[in-house]
């Protein structure tokens, strides 16, 4: 059992915005035996797109105007054979998890995740590492696609997803 208590201010999203948040989040993990947890989590965040640039589209400026509050509840079934929790070698890991966000809060909308990762050792000092994700988000009640907050967006990008381009790069974009 446990909670997280966090304040950022990101620009790495967009040149064209800064993305601020104040957030809470309380979790509980119970493990089934040494490989199988399963994790409850509900977070709460505060969103606020700030410092917009005066060259953003005009689709931009109406999208940044989605601020407010998420109530989200979520879960997760966790799955790791790896030898290590820090650095392993080899073995799987793999985690599907769910969230509904419309427990209050000014949003509603259902993501649903699975990322799995493969460890493999190349040498006594080298190990690959296959990762495959699939994420899915869709707006639900009153939120669309229009009003969902850009800080809940799926974008790719950066050494955790494609490396080789900059953090949050690939995903829509907006012309002028």
């Amino acid at each position: 059992v446990g909670f997280d208590a966090d304040k950022s201010n990101s620009r790495q999203r967009s040149q064209y915005y800064d993305l601020d948040s104040l957030g809470f989040n309380v979790h509980a993990t119970y493990p089934f035996n040494a490989y199988l947890k399963l994790r409850l989590n509900y977070r709460l965040r505060d969103l606020t797109v700030t410092h917009l640039s005066s060259a953003a589209s005009t689709l931009l400026r109406n999208e940044a105007l989605n601020n407010g509050v998420l109530s989200a509840f979520g879960t997760a079934l966790m799955y790791d054979s790896t030898d290590s929790p820090r650095k392993p070698r080899k073995g799987f890991r793999s985690e599907l998890a769910g969230e509904y966000a419309g427990i209050g809060g000014d949003f509603s909308f259902v993501r649903l995740g699975y990322v799995n990762s493969y460890y493999t050792p190349l040498s006594s000092r080298g190990v690959l590492k296959y990762r495959a994700d699939v994420h899915f988000l869709t707006p639900s009640g009153s939120t669309t696609s229009d009003t969902l907050p850009l800080g809940e967006r799926l974008f790719l990008g950066g050494e955790t997803s494609v490396r080789g381009f900059r953090g949050y790069a690939i995903g829509p974009k907006y012309s002028n």
